[in-house]
């Protein structure tokens, strides 16, 4: 594999220079193939980590922040310039920017100064090598800013490209006639589908003489080194492509692709790590370091980047397991949800949630029976309206006349009725039966909230970790790369970490999928849209309340302190439980209505009647008034009657009252029986889950500890596999390590969190719903009972 470069750096220091005073401070020149922006931002880059280093040690020192040395892009000048840089006494050391700088450097055999190449491509700069050092005195270089072969294999895997054009500014396809060769057959080693059409595009200065040279038919861009085309002219570039709907992909990294860009392997901060590592051999150099010796072997950074903005307008979507390890850029945030707390998510479920909605319905049920049992106690009143024709021989004007229309009303009120009296009250049991039901029901959903809560955080924790996984995957494969083309590794190495990728990317869409299923789980419990975007923040100490309170967690540390903590949180629960008290409202509505079928035996109900009829319409036989007889007042037809009584009603027998108090009586010593091993399961699941509360807690630091020692452990190996002290298998098998012990540690602490919530939802309440004066009650209480018990004991031992 071969591999080129954007840019070149070069340092020399006049070998005059170390005759100079230790603390001296060193002076640099900078040469560059000519005036771009590009040498330019690298200068100053240069610049930042020299002052950074050097500031404070040397008085005054202050590194070029612009290039000393400008080029005019041809071999003869850059040859010239780097001569004169070498030859000057006032110069200590030398920064050379360019291909052909580097050039230039590559044909001096004999250096008088130390010379640092951050940017080197050794094959088509004819720079000499041995091992992993330059070999050659003086001279130091970094291999590795842009790997044509990586870049197109993976662009092709997002995009699935077969003709592409390759733009490269003017100065390097004119100054490497072979480059043409070279990246045809760079295309037809990337071996992922058919051979790859290319189309090298010479760029000059614009972005509309880019535009205008692309073929008919190109289906991706790759943007290689465009050195100098002017910043002004990046953007306007960058939008032509996608306005064709073009796929790009940046070598020049992240930062194109934040612009819109499609794609890029190359991270945020590279030419930085560059940079910092050529101020480093330069302070060793100053050390009496010797540049030929040191490492030439630069690991740079592939890390995916995809503009999903650019994704949407140019209508190219990548595929799952590319998106599983990529930085994606441009996503909406709105896509990521309103940021939730834990409380939040808590008081969402018991506002909406489903579950608990309809059990609130059994309240609104209860309180319509009471309203219904209550309507026995108001009077009751009949209104009848009628029209009767009846044989006239039966028709008299004393009676009924023949023909006749009439109406009325007439009503009751109960005095008195046992029944009703006992009913009530069992009503009114019956609705805090309903009420404590309903915060059963409550504690439940917050409880269902929490873990949900919880699994998504946990689900979200494994995502990462298995993503930095495949990240520091793809980081040793990088190096594997870099080891096979300086001939200090095999290809069974690059073999063995695209297998560690494949599983990589695997465990990640996995992780991904099982985030998704937690996130619509507490979309569920939410009443949300359940796929909904869901925005979780980790919990602090105010939301998990009692949980992480350090005088409740000195209970767990020892086994009397934690048996004082069992006890008295399965005391706590059999007062607090709602189910208890369900059951109690229970109790007492049936023993009510029980004392109300006994008086039915013995006691009448009391009731008031009363009532009035109207005939307004008479006719036919009967409907003429009597005549008059002297002497005799005959009684006449009265329209209007009306009458007032009251009753007792009592009923003899009825058999099915006595089979009523037999069925109430049996209720009763059900419900007082389920009462009991109610009480016993809510000690026994307080007490289980105090235990198991209690092992997640010790194996939160246990997890923590071997978390460490994995990441130590996994640090030493990489440094020794860097150094070829160590092999592939043993680096898998530590970064295997580390990657199960950091799941470990996140699902240990996750795990003690759902654990207590658990304990406190078999204990009737949530520390983290409590006000904070009621939490200090409960701890208060808590180390009243502890001293007791301790004072008690001691009392006995003596």
């Amino acid at each position: 594999m071969m591999k080129w470069c954007l840019v070149l750096l070069s340092l020399s220091v006049a070998s005059h220079a170390f005759a100079q005073p230790r603390n001296a401070a060193p002076r640099i020149a900078v040469v560059v193939d000519g005036d771009t922006d590009v040498f330019r931002r690298e200068t100053a880059r240069l610049a930042h980590e020299l002052d950074t280093l050097f500031s404070e040690r040397f008085e005054g020192f202050s590194a070029p922040s612009a290039p000393t040395h400008v080029g005019d892009f041809t071999p003869a000048r850059a040859d010239a310039l780097v001569a004169a840089a070498l030859a000057d006494r006032s110069i200590d050391m030398v920064v050379g920017l360019g291909l052909q700088t580097g050039r230039a450097v590559a044909r001096i055999e004999r250096l008088s100064k130390p010379v640092f190449l951050p940017f080197a491509s050794p094959e088509l700069q004819g720079l000499p090598r041995e091992g992993e050092t330059s070999g050659r005195r003086n001279l130091s270089y970094l291999t590795g800013l842009v790997d044509l072969e990586r870049d197109l294999r993976r662009f092709r895997e997002v995009v699935r490209l077969n003709r592409t054009a390759i733009l490269i500014d003017r100065v390097i396809t004119d100054a490497i006639p072979e480059l043409e060769a070279f990246v045809g057959r760079t295309a037809r080693a990337e071996n992922a589908g058919p051979p790859m059409q290319v189309q090298i595009v010479p760029v000059d200065a614009t972005a509309e003489s880019v535009l205008s040279a692309l073929e008919e038919g190109i289906e991706a861009v790759y943007i290689g080194p465009l050195i100098r085309l002017p910043e002004s002219e990046v953007q306007p570039l960058i939008d032509g492509l996608n306005a064709r709907r073009l796929p790009t992909y940046a070598s020049d990294g992240r930062s194109w692709v934040n612009r819109g860009a499609f794609t890029s392997l190359v991270p945020d901060g590279e030419v930085e790590r560059r940079m910092r590592r050529v101020a480093l051999n330069i302070q060793e150099t100053l050390a009496r370091g010797e540049p030929s010796t040191y490492s030439i072997v630069f690991e740079a950074r592939a890390e995916l980047s995809i503009n999903m903005a650019t994704a949407r307008a140019i209508g190219i979507w990548p595929r799952f397991e590319l998106m599983t390890e990529a930085v994606l850029v441009g996503m909406n945030e709105r896509q990521r949800g309103t940021p939730t707390t834990l409380r939040d998510a808590v008081a969402e479920a018991v506002q909406g949630n489903l579950g608990l909605g309809a059990a609130r319905l059994d309240v609104d049920v209860a309180d319509a029976g009471l309203a219904q049992t209550r309507g026995g106690w108001l009077p009751t009143v009949d209104a009848q309206a009628g029209f009767t024709w009846q044989d006239p021989d039966v028709s008299s004007s004393l009676g009924s006349a023949e023909r006749q229309v009439s109406w009325g009303l007439s009503g009751q009120q109960v005095v008195y009725s046992p029944t009703l009296h006992r009913g009530i009250r069992a009503q009114e049991a019956n609705i805090e039966a309903a009420t404590r039901g309903v915060q059963s029901s409550e504690l439940d959903v917050v409880r269902d909230a929490t873990i949900a809560y919880l699994d998504v955080l946990r689900a979200r924790t494994a995502e990462r970790v298995n993503r930095e996984n495949l990240t520091r995957i793809r980081r040793n494969l990088s190096l594997a790369e870099v080891r096979v083309q300086i001939g200090s590794g095999g290809r069974e190495e690059v073999f063995r970490w695209e297998i560690e990728i494949a599983d990589g990317r695997a465990n990640v869409i996995a992780a991904t999928a099982r985030r998704n299923q937690a996130e619509i789980g507490l979309n569920r419990v939410l009443n949300r849209e359940l796929e909904a975007p869901v925005h979780t923040v980790e919990p602090t100490e105010p939301d998990v309340g009692l949980v992480m309170d350090p005088r409740v967690l000195e209970y767990v540390e020892d086994p009397w302190s934690f048996g004082v903590l069992r006890a008295f949180v399965a005391e706590d629960a059999l007062e607090q439980s709602p189910e208890l008290k369900q059951i109690d409202a229970a109790l007492r509505a049936q023993n009510l209505a029980l004392d109300g079928r006994r008086q039915q035996l013995y006691v009448p109900d009391v009731v008031v009647t009363g009532g009035f009829t109207n005939v307004f319409h008479r006719s036919g036989a009967g409907s003429e008034a009597l005549a008059p007889i002297p002497g005799i007042d005959l009684p006449q037809q009265d329209n209007f009657t009306w009458q007032v009584g009251a009753a007792l009603r009592f009923r003899l027998f009825d058999a099915s009252r006595y089979g009523a108090i037999s069925q109430a009586r049996a209720q009763i010593e059900q419900l007082e029986m389920q009462r009991q091993a109610l009480a016993q399961s809510i000690e026994a699941n307080v007490r289980a889950a105090m235990h198991q509360a209690g092992a997640s807690r010790a194996a939160v630091r246990l997890r923590a500890d071997a978390q460490r020692a994995a990441a130590a452990n996994l640090e030493l190996v990489s440094d020794a596999y860097r150094r070829g002290a160590a092999n592939v298998v043993t680096l898998i098998d530590a970064q295997n390590q580390a990657r199960l012990t950091a799941l470990s540690a996140s699902n240990a602490v996750y795990d003690f969190l759902a654990d207590y919530i658990r304990v406190e939802r078999a204990a009737g309440r949530f520390g983290f719903r409590l006000e904070a004066s009621e939490r200090e009650e409960f701890v208060q209480r808590l180390t009243q009972m502890a001293a007791a018990r301790r004072a008690s004991e001691i009392e006995t031992a003596q």
